[in-house]
C-alpha cells in the first residue's frame, strides 16, 4: 500500500561567494507525482507514531513523522496510518496506488 500525490515546493535560491551569502530569490519546483509510503509504525492503543518517506521522480527523498490515536475496533495500525495521512492538509488529494 502507498499513496501518490503531485507535489510542488517553494525553494529559496542563494549564492555564497567570498564568505557572503546572497539570497537570489524564491523558486517553485514541481516534483511531479511523488510516492508516499509508511515506513515504520509503533505504538499502543493510546498513541501510534509512524514515519513516512516521500520520494519524487527525480529521487529526492523526504522523511516525516506523524502520530494519531488509533481506533482499536478498526483496521490495523498501518492502514489507519494511511487513512490518517489523507486527513492532513498536505495529503488531502493523495490517491491510493
Amino acid at each position: 500500500m502507498a499513496l501518490k500525490k503531485n507535489i510542488t515546493i517553494q525553494s529559496q535560491v542563494s549564492i555564497n561567494t567570498n564568505g557572503w551569502d546572497f539570497i537570489k530569490g524564491n523558486e517553485t519546483i514541481d516534483l511531479g507525482d511523488c510516492y508516499i509510503k509508511v515506513e515504520t509504525v509503533s505504538g499502543n492503543k493510546e498513541n501510534v507514531s509512524y514515519t513516512v518517506s516521500i520520494k519524487s521522480n527525480n529521487n529526492a527523498v523526504k522523511k516525516e513523522s506523524y502520530h494519531f490515536t488509533p481506533n482499536m475496533n478498526s483496521d490495523n495500525f498501518i492502514k489507519q496510518a494511511y487513512l490518517h495521512l489523507k486527513t492532513l492538509p498536505e495529503f488531502t488529494d493523495a490517491v491510493d496506488c
